[in-house]
């Protein structure tokens, strides 16, 4: 058991610099969010939605495993939706996670100021 612990903590501090980087990602990620949903209200341009999904994706792909598993759930919840929407009007897309996706850019946020 002890030798597992150490382990554990041997990985843990392997990907403290990997963590590092992933939350300094964080305000590109907001900005980014950000300019997509102005996009998709504006225009509806299919395009935007589909980059934001693969952005939520790459999130809930990876928060997780750096243990950042509120937002690594929160991100998975905004993807499943799009992905449930799939074939919808872009703008009624935006409309439905709105919420979902406001709650994931405040867990973000929240990071950026630990």
């Amino acid at each position: 058991m002890l030798h597992h612990k150490g382990v554990l903590q041997g990985v843990d501090r392997a990907l403290e610099p990997v963590r590092a980087v992933f939350v300094n990602g964080f305000e590109d990620q907001i900005l980014a969010f950000e300019m997509l949903k102005l996009e998709i209200a504006r225009s509806g341009r299919t395009d935007a939605l589909q980059e934001l999904a693969i952005r939520v994706h790459k999130i809930a792909g990876v928060a997780e495993t750096l243990g950042f598993g509120e937002i690594g759930v929160q991100s998975a919840q905004v993807e499943n939706l799009i992905n449930e929407l799939a074939g919808t009007d872009p703008q009624k897309v935006l409309s439905a996670i709105g919420i979902e996706l406001e709650v994931l850019l405040e867990l973000l946020e929240a990071e950026l100021e630990v």
